[in-house]
């Protein structure tokens, strides 16, 4: 894991871990979101296992957490004027799609690679481990905590 973080931080044009957005249209430092995605997941699971004995693989969480986003180093730059925008590997691969390229050559469990895939909609998947389903929950759950919601829902009524 610590390999494919490298790898791409190599090839990153930041100078700085803090400078890498959520997204192109939410200027908000992705490790921040990284770090409360993964504690809320250990959280989620701790009460998972507490209250219906489900038993979370705990490790394929943690790397899952720290690898589904890690792709940002690559596919977003900084402006030369300040923003961001889409490197070339950006506009041509779906998000993750590189992650998961170089998790299988790190050896990296194909369920930690299932996240990488499935945790965003237009990574191609949907999940399907409850590790993968957690962290995309969180993933757009978090995105709320600093006031960006994904998650626009409509009521439906029913009427006699």
């Amino acid at each position: 894991m610590v390999r494919v973080w490298k790898r791409l931080w190599e090839q990153s044009g930041y100078t700085q871990l803090a400078q890498v957005p959520v997204s192109l249209t939410v200027d908000y430092p992705q490790v921040r979101h990284t770090q409360a995605v993964l504690r809320m997941a250990l959280a989620t699971a701790e009460i998972a296992h507490l209250v219906h004995d489900t038993i979370i693989r705990r490790d394929i969480l943690v790397a899952g957490a720290l690898l589904m986003d890690v792709s940002k180093l690559v596919e977003y730059q900084p402006g030369l004027e300040g923003g961001h925008h889409r490197t070339e590997l950006g506009l041509m691969l779906p998000h993750g799609t590189y992650t998961a390229h170089l998790c299988l050559t790190e050896n990296i469990p194909l369920d930690v690679i299932h996240i990488v895939m499935a945790h965003s909609p237009n990574g191609g998947r949907a999940p399907a481990t409850v590790e993968a389903h957690i962290l995309d929950w969180l993933d757009q759950l978090d995105l709320t905590n600093f006031g960006y919601d994904l998650w626009k829902r409509r009521v439906l009524h029913y009427q006699p």
